[in-house]
């Protein structure tokens, strides 16, 4: 990790954004998130899921930990002895949850944990977000289980966690943060929800093993940067409710052969494909109206279709800098399923 922060800086100097292109300083980790003592009192706890329970005492202060095999994946409420206020804090199976206005957020963790499983509840009281920082480069934790009620991940919220292999968002997810997934490398795939309308900067950026990305119908946006730099992408499934993509959205994912581009994007932001070395062919929409300089720099072996007849005005002049081959309406057909040019 150490390796990649100080490569990561250096690269700065010589790239002009994805995974390196951004500025926050992504070495320093925000202590205060996962440090902070707790001061529930013990108090007795009992599961309400079918697959766990436990009559034992229980203090937020020890250390308690667990590799979570016995629990399933269904939602898994807890009830606590103990009548919580603002700003209160218990600590369960390692995974520390904060109470505001009646519900609950995860804020951090006090171990390192492996394996976690979030409860849907406690006391009732939904869990409904994952705030920024909470498992910043927990670099054990290889599965993690979120519940229906949750709605946000926070900023940087799993960033750099190297060995996080499988995550499932809910459908109930509705917000994924800057640099939520930042540096996961062992994360091989991922689906979004169709709740979630915009997927934030960088949330899925550095991914080195990453291969799939289907995201589902309702998203509206995929903000800069959000899976630049992942090398192993190779299928990338966008929905129809698509409007915009933003700056290097993919840019140096260089083993992406081929993108469909939604008939409802109108915005295609600056070096979206910049580097993508392995496209080799894609068809541009009709209702694009914007395009941004440099979107498809370095991707040496394209061909692009457009479906209008003629370059928009709204396109940047220098949308096409490497000169790749470019047809418009008229000059190209679909044979089999594949955009090929008249003869």
């Amino acid at each position: 990790m150490k390796n990649k922060k100080i490569f990561s800086i250096l690269s700065t100097l010589l790239l002009l954004g994805g995974c390196f292109g951004n500025n926050d300083n992504t070495s320093s980790k925000d202590n205060s998130s996962v440090n902070n003592s707790s001061n529930v009192s013990s108090s007795y706890y009992s599961s309400t899921s079918s697959n766990f329970s436990d009559s034992s005492s229980y203090s937020s202060s020890s250390n308690t930990s667990s590799s979570n095999s016995s629990l399933s994946n269904k939602d898994i409420s807890i009830t606590v002895d103990q009548i919580f206020n603002e700003d209160d804090e218990i600590v369960y199976e390692g995974i520390k949850y904060k109470f505001n206005n009646n519900e609950f957020s995860v804020v951090g963790y006090e171990e390192e944990i492996v394996y976690a499983t979030i409860v849907s509840s406690i006391n009732g009281y939904s869990v409904v977000s994952i705030e920024d920082y909470s498992f910043f480069e927990c670099n054990r934790l290889t599965s993690i289980t979120l519940p229906n009620t949750l709605t946000s991940i926070g900023d940087k919220a799993f960033e750099g966690c190297e060995r996080l292999m499988s995550v499932t968002l809910p459908k109930s997810l509705t917000s994924i943060g800057d640099k939520a997934f930042y540096w996961c490398d062992s994360l091989t795939s991922i689906v979004i929800p169709e709740g979630v309308l915009s997927i934030g900067e960088y949330a899925f950026a550095c991914c080195d093993s990453l291969k799939s990305v289907f995201i589902k119908e309702g998203t509206l946006s995929i903000e800069d940067s959000a899976f630049s730099s992942c090398p192993s992408l190779t299928s990338v499934a966008l929905p129809n409710t698509l409007t915009s993509i933003g700056y290097q959205a993919f840019y140096e994912c260089s083993s992406l052969t081929s993108i469909v581009i939604p008939k409802g994007v109108e915005k295609i932001g600056d070096r979206v494909f910049s580097k993508c070395s392995s496209l080799v062919s894609i068809v541009i929409p009709e209702g694009v109206t914007n395009m941004g300089y440099d979107i498809f720099y370095n991707c040496n072996n394209l061909t692009i279709y457009c479906e209008a007849s003629l370059q928009p005005e709204g396109w940047d002049t220098d949308w096409n800098s490497n000169d790749r081959p470019v047809y418009y309406a008229g000059e190209w057909e679909y044979v089999d399923g594949v955009p090929t040019p008249i003869e």
